[in-house]
């Protein structure tokens, strides 16, 4: 008989994986699937919202300006799409960095 304990494995047995209390995944299998999905899932919005929000911007100088010379002649103007480019600079380096981290983990 054995004490305390699980029962000595013999040679070339396999047991299954104990599954821990509380968990979060059953196996490395669902949470490598978790990742993917978070990582799907947060750089498609960040992509969507900042091309969605640059091209908003670039419309509504078009809009105001009618033209590429009035747009480049009024300073505000070329704020606006100078900050246009670099946030979309940022957000390129953001999801580089994002999946760099995800990569990682």
């Amino acid at each position: 008989m054995w004490a305390a304990g699980p029962p000595p494995q013999s040679a070339g047995q396999v047991l299954p994986p104990a599954k821990r209390v509380g968990a979060l995944y059953s196996d490395s299998t669902d949470a490598l699937k978790a990742v993917r999905e978070d990582y799907l899932y947060w750089t498609g919005k960040v992509t969507d919202n900042s091309l969605q929000l640059a091209l908003a911007i670039i419309a509504a100088n078009w809009a105001a300006f009618g033209s590429v010379q009035k747009i480049l002649n009024n300073r505000w103007s070329k704020f606006s799409l100078g900050l246009v480019i670099i946030t979309l600079g940022l957000n390129l380096f953001g999801a580089w960095c994002m999946g760099e981290l995800h990569q990682h983990r």
